[in-house]
């Protein structure tokens, strides 16, 4: 059944139960489950890295450690050697800090959009076992799950038309 039309039936405006639950702002709803996505991206991130330089490691330091002791001019080889791969690591290790606090920002802004609806949904069921069925789900603009606060919001309004 579309709101509208049960809107139409009731006397109501279609949006007006749209803004009887305050507006939720941007807070850490469920810590537990949206910091353990970007918990774990991070470590599956410092892992390949990890994996990465041991096989990077592995492959060329015997290569440098060769052409160092065929060249007549080792020390100054060894040194730009040296100070090359350590420029390198501070890049990288720069990159990676970046790529940590990235992952983890877009991780908690997109389970925000997950978990947000959930909270408004469990708040809504509740309040309809308590026989409040005027509750409906109040949704901001870029969350997910927008048909299933129609259908529930439907619920109510039906729910509510029958207990009278």
């Amino acid at each position: 059944m579309n709101t509208s039309v049960n809107a139409e039936k009731t006397g109501q405006n279609p949006e007006s139960f749209l803004t009887l639950n305050p507006r939720r702002k941007m807070k850490l709803l469920q810590p537990s489950l949206q910091l353990k996505f970007p918990i774990y991206a991070v470590l599956l991130t410092i892992l390949f890295l990890v994996s990465v330089t041991s096989v990077l490691y592995l492959a060329f330091g015997s290569l440098f450690l060769e052409i160092l002791e065929e060249s007549p001019w080792s020390n100054y080889h060894s040194n730009a050697i040296q100070s090359q791969a350590s420029a390198a690591i501070s890049v990288v290790l720069v990159c990676t800090l970046a790529y940590a606090i990235l992952v983890v920002i877009f991780s908690v802004l997109l389970t925000h959009r997950l978990v947000g609806p959930i909270v408004a949904f469990e708040r809504q069921i509740k309040a309809f076992k308590q026989g409040s069925f005027s509750a409906r789900t109040t949704l901001r603009k870029h969350d997910e799950f927008k048909n299933i606060a129609r259908e529930l919001n439907e619920l109510g309004q039906i729910l509510e038309e029958n207990s009278h």
